[in-house]
């Protein structure tokens, strides 16, 4: 891959990350939906748990350092040549 390609998703994955480190409860209740699919509860009427929530922003958290991180070392190295 070329460097423009890595460094495009390396930005990707940081603003999705840092939105979902932002929003985890819309992203909870999306997957708390998808997972009633088939079920006899509404897929409305779903809540997700507290526990799911916070390890969804977490997860998230740690995937927007490790990102921030990838496209700070993609500009270093187009810097030092």
């Amino acid at each position: 891959m070329s460097w423009l390609a890595n460094f495009s998703i390396g930005l990707v994955v940081l603003a999705l990350s840092v939105y979902t480190a932002i929003n985890p409860r819309k992203i909870a209740t999306f997957f708390e939906q998808v997972d009633a699919i088939g079920s006899k509860r509404r897929s409305s009427s779903v809540q997700p748990t507290d526990w799911n929530v916070t390890v969804i922003r977490v997860a998230s958290s740690i995937m927007a350092v490790a990102s921030g991180m990838f496209v700070a070392l993609m500009l270093w190295s187009i810097r030092s040549g």
